[in-house]
């Protein structure tokens, strides 16, 4: 099966800094850390449900957001989008 980068298609997700979920509102999808470990569901637990926070868009070419996490958490750490609901970031890969 060929992967998004080898045939140019690129997801859009909502990153949630404070939480560090990504959702895929196209598949329905969520994408969050249990432990050390990622999960997927269409919902997210419900002690992540209240408090996500501010968001940010980005799009990558791949369908597994978390693979760029580390980047991720130094790029939009909550402090540098303190005061903003939400801003439109593209990665370009």
């Amino acid at each position: 099966m060929p992967r998004l980068m080898d045939i140019g298609l690129r997801r859009q997700y909502r990153y949630y800094p404070s939480q560090k979920v990504y959702h895929d509102s196209d598949r329905g999808l969520y994408f969050y850390l249990k432990g050390h470990n990622w999960e997927i569901g269409a919902s997210l637990p419900s002690h992540m449900r209240a408090d996500l926070g501010e968001s940010v868009t980005i799009e990558l070419d791949t369908d597994k957001p978390y693979v760029h996490n580390a980047d991720h958490v130094k790029k939009y750490s909550p402090k540098k989008s303190k005061g903003k609901k939400h801003k439109n970031w593209v990665k370009k890969k």
